[in-house]
């Protein structure tokens, strides 16, 4: 099998544009609030907590 210059540029480019979609996803963000840590992670908008005079 012979690889040809056409071949490695094509893949070049897909693994490029793979690249670029990876790069260009949403990102995990925590928030520290009074000592509390909330990770969200890609995709999620909100955090919520329980707090000890919440619990039955």
């Amino acid at each position: 099998m012979t690889i040809e210059i056409e071949q490695i540029e094509t893949e070049y480019s897909r693994i490029l544009a793979l690249v670029e979609e990876f790069k260009n996803q949403p990102k995990a963000t925590e928030y520290v609030v009074t000592g509390a840590k909330f990770s969200l992670t890609a995709g999620e908008r909100y955090a919520d907590c329980i707090t000890a005079e919440m619990r039955p």
